[in-house]
Formats: structure tokens, C-alpha cells, sequence
């Protein structure tokens, strides 16, 4: 096998006038900052909200394709997973199960169906923030966000107008709900992730994140928990009629089968992190992907297995696992010759 170097540095250090980057190597037992030539092989986890800061990711990222370096995650695919919409589009397209997306129009809000619901969400939003649901219940309007927060109107487009006034309609869109089972009256999703070894994709982990009661949202960041699918057994038994292994199975062909379509749109990627819904009336759906899944969702199962007097031990080593394995596909790629260095 042949070794290479690992190199951390933040686009925000890059030296466009040398083409060079300030940031961390190994050496000598210990990480040290220097300056290095742009590095052949880029897992770009980069990520902020602020503007600036945002141009200067985009400038750097710019820099490293026309100098021809190799993304773990291809540009295009994750350009595809950023953009929710254009990404719907394309799982419609596919006829892999997903829900219909619709834009922010005031003519959208005229046909809101009595005992409809519809999450207004942000094209490039991330970790749960910006969310609203409206609900039509007996010709009475509501507008939660979030956090579950109520507001009621008279017409609908008191709703559409206020939104207006702090969120751009050009950055939102519409989604219908989904047809679930709340688990105990809060709203679930579950998280796969999907990786490269280089052979072949495999599922590397999975586990369900269940947001606070009452709340629209299941994301960890907005007070959430997460749980095993196998700890909710008894939740898909009385709801769904499957028990945890069937459908963990559904899951894992569902994002095999879309991780396939994308290596062959898109080329290989070192890993995806699927977010899913189990419905009533479809099964497994995909709500999201996304090219820098975190990892935590396992050091929360871990503390939780910690808190009941459970080994945490199993999701520690699998969050290691899923850390680990980008490197893993690097050095396949390496050995491979699909890269040279």
C-alpha cells in the first residue's frame, strides 16, 4: 500500500497569490501548522452562513477544480444534494419514492386543500433552521415554526404575506407532509449513511432521530434524541406491522439502489448521509441527502446507552467506523491508481 499524508485546513487559509494553503500536518507525534501545496485528493466538508465567509469557500473551491484536484464527494452531486429542490426534482425523475416540492408562490397558497399540511422550507437550508409548517384545519389557518410554535389566521394569505416580509420566496419551497406515525407525539426520521470502500457501497450505519414532542422538526440540533431502530421494534410492530430488521432492510435497499443512480449520473462519491421517512402509504421515502453528514448522531445513542446502563460501546466504535471510512476509499484510490499523488 502506498502511504499519504493527511493535510486539515480551513478554505478561509488559502493563498490564492501562491496557490498554497495554511493548515495542519502529522509530524513528529504532533499536528503542526505549515503552508502546503494544494493537496491532490479534497474531502470538502466546508461549510458557514456567513456571506463573506461563504465567498471565500467558493473562491478556494474554485481554485482547487481548475487545478484539477479530486473530490471524495464529486462537485456536481454535491451541488445536486445542496440544492433541495433541484434534488426532488431529480429523485422524481428517477421514480425513487420522495415527496412532490412545489414554489413559494402566493398562487400556491390559493389552493391549500382543507385538512392539508405543507412545510415551507429553505432551498440551501441546513440542520432544521428555517422551517414552517402551514395547516388548513376547517377552513381555519395555522403557522408553526420549528419549535412548534402556533399562530392562527383567518386567510391564507396573511400567512403568505407575513412570511414574505422575512423570508425570500426565491430561497424557499413547498413540501407536502408526509403521511407518518409520530413516536410518542414527537416526529421521526432516520439517518443513513451510505459509503464507499471502493469495491462497493455499503451501509456503514443507520438509527432513527426523534425531535421534541410537538415540534415539526426531528433534527438533533433543535433539542432532538436519537434512538436504534431495534430500541422502536415495538413502534413498527403496532404501526407499521414490520419489526426493525424488515425495516432496516427496506432502508437499506432504498439508499443503495439511489447511491447507485448517483455513481452513475454523477460518478463514485465517498459517502452520502440519507435522510428518511417511513410513511403510512409509502414506505421508506428519502427527504434529503446530504454530502457532510455528521457523525454525531452516534455519540448521542452512546450517551443514551451510557444513561440506562447500556455499553456505549458499539456506537462509539461505529462512529469511528464512519470517520474512518473516507480514508479507507482514499487509499483504494491510491492503490488503485485512479489517483496519483
Amino acid at each position: 500500500e502506498r502511504n499519504f499524508d493527511i493535510f486539515f485546513f480551513s478554505p478561509l487559509n488559502f493563498i490564492s497569490t501562491q496557490n498554497k494553503i495554511r493548515g495542519y500536518q502529522w509530524k513528529n507525534q504532533k499536528w503542526e501548522l505549515t503552508n502546503q501545496e494544494i493537496p491532490m485528493i479534497i474531502y470538502d466538508r466546508a461549510f458557514s452562513t456567513d456571506k463573506n465567509k461563504t465567498t471565500q469557500i467558493q473562491k478556494c473551491r474554485k481554485a482547487l477544480l481548475e487545478n484539477n484536484r479530486h473530490f471524495l464527494n464529486p462537485h456536481l452531486l454535491t451541488l445536486l444534494l445542496n440544492n433541495k429542490v433541484a434534488l426532488h426534482h431529480w429523485l422524481l425523475q428517477k421514480k425513487i419514492p420522495t415527496l412532490k416540492t412545489y414554489p413559494f408562490t402566493n398562487s400556491f397558497f390559493e389552493n391549500i386543500d382543507d385538512d392539508s399540511k405543507y412545510y415551507i422550507k429553505p432551498v440551501f437550508g441546513s440542520r432544521g433552521s428555517g422551517i414552517y409548517v402551514v395547516q388548513n384545519i376547517d377552513n381555519q389557518f395555522y403557522l408553526y415554526n420549528n419549535l412548534g410554535k402556533k399562530s392562527k389566521y383567518k386567510d391564507v394569505y396573511d400567512i403568505y404575506n407575513e412570511l414574505s416580509q422575512y423570508v425570500n420566496p426565491e430561497k424557499y419551497f413547498i413540501q407536502e407532509a408526509a403521511n407518518i406515525h409520530n413516536y410518542n407525539n414527537a416526529p421521526f426520521d432516520i439517518r443513513v449513511i451510505v459509503q464507499n470502500k471502493g469495491e462497493k457501497y455499503q451501509i456503514s450505519g443507520m438509527a432513527a432521530r426523534i425531535g421534541q414532542i410537538k415540534s415539526m422538526t426531528s433534527n438533533l440540533n433543535a433539542g432532538g434524541r436519537a434512538l436504534p431502530l431495534d430500541m422502536m421494534n415495538d413502534f413498527f410492530m403496532n404501526n407499521y406491522q414490520k419489526n426493525a430488521r424488515q425495516i432496516e432492510k427496506e432502508l437499506t435497499d432504498l439508499c443503495l439502489a439511489c447511491s447507485h443512480q448517483f455513481d452513475k449520473d454523477y460518478g463514485a462519491f465517498a459517502e452520502i448521509g440519507y435522510d428518511i421517512l417511513y410513511t403510512k402509504d409509502q414506505g421508506a421515502i428519502i427527504l434529503e441527502g446530504n454530502a457532510k453528514p455528521s457523525r454525531w448522531l452516534f455519540n448521542v445513542i452512546a450517551d443514551y446507552m451510557e444513561s440506562i446502563n447500556e455499553s456505549p460501546k458499539e456506537y462509539l466504535e461505529l462512529r469511528k467506523l464512519t470517520v474512518k471510512m473516507p480514508l479507507v476509499y482514499t487509499q483504494y484510490l491510491i492503490n488503485n491508481k485512479e489517483i496519483s499523488l
